[in-house]
């Protein structure tokens, strides 16, 4: 018999908390940050307001920094999740979009012909589990992936090192 999964959302003005775990944890550790979140949203009521969607703003395209083959080889991709990854960050940072579906990943995983295999192709369940595994991606909504605000840091800050960006 498995271990059972807990799942709880709590939303109040600006402040959030999605967890899914074990019962145990909700209630030794989540519950006491949802009493916290409570009182400092009670105490600021500028937090009492829903938080405003984050605008992503496109970056400036360099005809050398536009393609995931290239990104590839930024990042050093040697692996179906490192291709990926690359492919989601030229959809989401390059192209400005918040979040892009498993197609889309897919998709421009095959843009990158000095990296992609046909194997990915089935594969790509793996793949988006290895992704999410390695903490460089979330799940943002039902089949929606964006980068981890870490992960999308980490690659502007590369982007950004480039002489051609």
């Amino acid at each position: 018999m498995g271990q059972e999964t807990t799942r709880l959302r709590v939303k109040l003005g600006a402040a959030e908390i999605d967890y899914e775990g074990s019962e145990e944890f909700l209630r030794q550790e989540v519950l006491p940050q949802i009493s916290e979140m409570l009182k400092i949203v009670g105490s600021h009521a500028d937090l009492r307001q829903p938080a405003q969607p984050l605008q992503l703003e496109a970056r400036a395209r360099s005809t050398t920094l536009t393609t995931t083959n290239t990104l590839g080889g930024l990042l050093g991709a040697s692996s179906a999740a490192d291709l990926a990854v690359a492919a989601i960050a030229r959809l989401t940072i390059l192209e400005g979009r918040e979040s892009v579906g498993r197609l889309d990943i897919l998709t421009e995983m095959k843009t990158a012909p000095q990296f992609f295999k046909q194997s990915f192709v089935n594969n790509h369940s793996n793949t988006i589990k290895a992704v999410l595994k390695s903490d460089k991606v979330r799940l943002v909504g039902p089949d929606q992936y964006s980068l981890s605000s870490k992960a999308r840091r980490d690659i502007e800050q590369r982007l950004d090192e480039q002489d051609d960006y």
